[in-house]
């Protein structure tokens, strides 16, 4: 059969400016779950096309809207024998990690660690590419895409597309060829089409993957409208990092709050215009797309979304949205201009920023000339990259076995930088630096007795006092990142559930149970032990009602 319109097929045809934006009025479709009220109308922020508005207020860590099932979540290959890659559910997004795991079969607060965290997983027999952690996610996912894409991948394979390394752009485009010939209804196929896009800069790769893949829709669909249709998907694509659980209180500050397992495209989500300080994150729970609000949001608001991965500095976002998203951003941040180094001052930055993480404790003098030099030049401590730098002194110290210092590191993040950053620090940073924070009180109270040597009598009686606070903070910041309804917030409540019953915690902290918020002696008492260790960092002390807003969240 010789080859036709996409459009005249499935309704897919693309139209092909540098940027592409087609408004397309609609309703809010049914399968959004949203928890406000929202409006598609006419972008404030984009030259032309839509954007997504919010008809209520809403408050910082609310759920704006989740979808149960995207368009489609696809797992970065976990290849048989790298076992820095985490194996990982193709249906559920249940993931096993070596060291540290995460699961979205773990239940109601259950300990069975060798039973839920760490599910067992089996490989497409056929393929041999994707993982599933049961029978009935195999038997779910083969009905749902991966029938229709099996034969493809191995074809891929065989031509050495995947070879010994992680192509994720393949992985994604098969199976969005696969969702849209098979099982996507006409009005998701709209929504398709509608997406923005940018021409890719990658049309060598793009051409040889069509080349590739072509026979398989030759009948369907012609080259050109495969590019755009590639183009469509990478342009809108938006990163799955899942939460981790953490066996134990860890002081390695290489370990993450979140792994990114893959990518997810949903076509309701990419309406939100895009800004390098965006007022919404994504989280993923079990294979749904949870849209939450960064900040406080105002009714009649443009909600937005960030197109770049990471936060950097203004020239490299600039140069980056530029030759990838073929646009000049302006948002808030943006029409700031330069607020961030420049010049010799910058390049250093850039070069330290990218030091090698295995080594950064060999290059310990550079990082703190490199803060030194950014204060010098009158950057505040919320300037990027402070929050970076700070984070390679705390890798450094570690590896030098000074976790002493590691912890007056983390107190200068919670306490100087992250309250200046801007943008504001995400909830997932947050929660990074909590979970470090409190594992190092930890390790200064009941580590084993060498970890316990390395730091001063003072730290030690101070985190008798206040550890039981910083985990109940820890908790509440969970919850405020990735929903109360999650998971790792239920893991984190059964934690301090747990650890509040243990008989030498009864023992100690009889009276350290009752929240901050509710006794003014407990209040006094933190604040006291807190500014102690305040001072021993060579921070300011603070106030009681300053102590008081970094433990808004504080969940006993």
């Amino acid at each position: 059969m010789a080859s036709q319109d996409i459009s005249s097929i499935e309704g897919l045809q693309i139209e092909s400016p540098a940027v592409n934006y087609t408004v397309v009025p609609r309703e809010i479709p049914a399968r959004i779950d949203a928890s406000v009220g929202l409006e598609v109308r006419k972008s404030e922020l984009k030259e032309n096309g839509k954007g997504l508005y919010t008809t209520t207020a809403i408050k910082a860590g609310d759920m704006i809207f989740c979808v149960r099932k995207p368009l489609m979540n696809v797992i970065s290959f976990m290849l048989k024998g790298y076992d820095t890659q985490p194996d990982c559910c193709d249906n559920c997004m249940t993931a096993k990690i070596p060291h540290v795991n995460m699961s979205s079969r773990y239940r109601d607060g259950s300990l069975d660690w060798a039973t839920d965290i760490n599910p067992p997983m089996m490989c497409c027999e056929k393929c041999n590419i994707v993982y599933y952690c049961s029978k009935t996610c195999q038997r779910t996912a083969w009905v749902d895409h991966h029938k229709a894409e099996c034969e493809t991948l191995c074809t891929l394979k065989k031509a050495g597309i995947f070879g010994n390394g992680d192509i994720p752009e393949a992985r994604e485009f098969v199976r969005l060829l696969a969702i849209a010939t098979t099982n996507v209804t006409d009005t998701v196929l709209e929504e398709i089409r509608a997406m923005p896009y940018a021409e890719s800069w990658a049309e060598e790769f793009v051409r040889t993957l069509i080349g590739l893949v072509k026979p398989w829709v030759n009948s369907v669909i012609h080259e050109e409208d495969l590019v755009k249709l590639f183009n469509s998907m990478k342009s809108n694509l938006i990163p799955i990092s899942v939460p981790l659980i953490f066996r134990t209180a860890n002081t390695n500050p290489t370990l993450m709050v979140a792994w990114g397992i893959g990518k997810c495209l949903e076509p309701f989500a990419a309406m939100m215009s895009h800004s390098c300080a965006p007022n919404t994150f994504a989280v993923h729970e079990a294979g749904e797309l949870r849209i939450r609000a960064a900040r406080d949001i105002a009714a009649g608001e443009e909600l937005t979304r960030s197109l770049r991965p990471e936060f950097s500095d203004f020239e490299d976002r600039q140069y980056w949205l530029s030759a990838n998203f073929r646009f000049t951003c302006a948002c808030e941040l943006c029409k700031k201009g330069n607020i961030q180094p420049s010049g010799d001052l910058l390049e250093r930055m850039i070069k330290l920023v990218g030091t090698d993480l295995m080594h950064v404790h060999c290059n310990l003098a550079g990082v703190e000339q490199g803060i030194a030099d950014m204060r010098a030049a009158g950057f505040g401590w919320g300037t990027w990259p402070m929050r970076i730098l700070h984070h390679h002194l705390i890798r450094a110290h570690n590896a030098m076995g000074k976790p002493a210092e590691s912890l007056k590191d983390l107190l200068r993040i919670r306490y100087l930088v992250e309250p200046a950053q801007d943008p504001p620090t995400t909830p997932e940073e947050r929660v990074h630096t909590l979970l470090s924070l409190h594992a190092f009180i930890n390790a200064a109270v009941y580590g084993p007795s060498k970890a316990r040597s390395e730091f001063p009598k003072v730290v030690r009686n101070v985190g008798i006092k206040i550890m039981l606070h910083t985990r109940a903070i820890l908790t509440g910041e969970v919850e405020q990142a990735f929903g109360k309804d999650s998971q790792i917030a239920g893991f984190q409540r059964n934690l301090m559930a747990s650890t509040k019953t243990c008989g030498h915690i009864q023992n100690e902290f009889q009276s350290a149970l009752v929240p901050l918020a509710d006794s003014a002696k407990e209040r006094e008492e933190f604040v006291q032990g807190m500014n102690i260790l305040l001072k021993w960092a060579g921070i300011p002390v603070l106030s009681e009602a300053e102590h008081m807003a970094f433990c808004q969240y504080e969940t006993v």
